[in-house]
């Protein structure tokens, strides 16, 4: 099941969103670009993040288009995703009289630019272009490009894209997991421009609550004046932890339960929507950690238990190693910072993103070791 996708109700994330404005603006001025990036845990709402910054650009005069990372080195998929296919053009004609008088007619054509940068430049439908691409960490691993020479199309594409280099309103708009500054960092993407790279993180209070309320009124059809409203809204709020995808299963699951039972709000419905909602906070943690086994589970528990929240990569691949090898614990780190366990907070430490999910491994797994 995928953790992301556009959100319902999108509320909050001011500051990245001005941010993000205020390059457009930069952008179609000076006529160039540079690269945007968010990055967090699974399930922060980076997607939908993403997905609000296309809604606010000009549809008049930018075209946004989705993207895989391949499009940085293969000029193949990139004129796919723009769809510019690969036209031949006719440079000039001409007519010829040869020796023995015989006329010779001819014409000279050329391929459509097969360039990473040329194409971009060929896409001149509007004004502006930008290009989106979600899980850039997977650069990295996944989707890394095949052979030295992809890397070094990588290399010089984001070079010029994150360098101002382009000749028309450009944005690379790319969302990614806490190891995604690091992953552009091996493609000489070192430091961002100002205000272009953000560490989502749970939503604030007024935002979380905002998308409660929106739950039970337009999809529930629950009017304010109900005099349990704020109890509800106050209540579901205090288990969601801010947590976009906490938000968004408790809101699916408190609209549904309004609708089928006649907006009625009493105890024994606030009470079973509080169940249902976190059987599937629970769920969601259980997929955190699914692809370790029950040793590595404990592992990171026992490291749980240790009092101090905040820690360097090198003081958890050292606690690792009081059982693991090097190597081992290197593979157990990357893999839980990949799968949204562990997450680089703005402070450069790492830490579990959702208190409550802690709290969940502590009490699953801390008491075995």
């Amino acid at each position: 099941m995928r953790d992301r996708g556009e959100a319902e109700f999108f509320r909050g994330r001011q500051e990245p969103l001005e941010a993000f404005d205020q390059l457009v603006v930069k952008a179609e001025t000076e006529k160039s670009g540079t690269i945007f990036l968010v990055q967090g845990a699974p399930g922060v709402g980076k997607t939908a993040f993403l997905e609000e910054c296309k809604k606010r650009i000009s549809k008049e005069t930018w075209d946004a288009v989705w993207c895989d990372p391949d499009v940085l080195w293969d000029v193949h998929e990139l004129r796919k995703s723009l769809r510019l296919g690969y036209k031949i053009q006719l440079v000039k004609s001409f007519v010829q009289l040869g020796i023995e008088n015989l006329i010779k007619i001819g014409a000279y054509f050329q391929l459509a630019d097969r360039t990473i940068i040329g194409s971009i430049h060929q896409r001149r439908k509007k004004r502006g272009l930008m290009l989106v691409i979600d899980e850039i960490q997977d650069l990295g691993k996944k989707a890394s490009p095949p052979d030295k020479a992809a890397q070094r199309r990588v290399r010089n594409t984001l070079y010029q894209m994150h360098n101002w280099r382009m000749k028309k309103p450009f944005i690379l708009l790319v969302g990614g997991l806490g190891m995604s500054k690091n992953v552009l960092k091996q493609y000489g993407i070192s430091r961002f421009n100002n205000d272009c790279d953000f560490n989502l993180g749970a939503l604030d209070k007024k935002s979380e609550t905002e998308i409660i309320k929106q739950y039970m009124t337009k999809k529930g059809g629950v009017h304010e004046n109900n005099p349990n409203f704020n109890h509800w809204m106050n209540a579901i709020v205090k288990e969601t932890h801010g947590w976009p995808h906490h938000i968004t299963n408790y809101g699916n699951v408190l609209s549904e339960y309004l609708k089928e039972n006649h907006h009625v709000l009493d105890d024994k419905g606030l009470k079973c929507i509080v169940k249902q909602g976190t059987k599937k906070r629970f769920q969601y943690y259980q997929r955190r950690v699914e692809d370790f086994d029950i040793e590595e589970r404990r592992f990171i528990a026992s490291l749980l238990l240790k009092k101090k929240s905040q820690r360097s990569k090198n003081d958890i691949i050292s606690f690792f190693q009081n059982t693991l090898n090097r190597q081992q614990s290197k593979e157990l780190f990357d893999m839980a910072l990949e799968k949204g366990v562990f997450h680089q907070n703005e402070e450069g430490e790492y830490v579990v993103p959702i208190p409550s999910m802690q709290t969940w491994i502590l009490t699953k797994f801390g008491d075995q070791e």
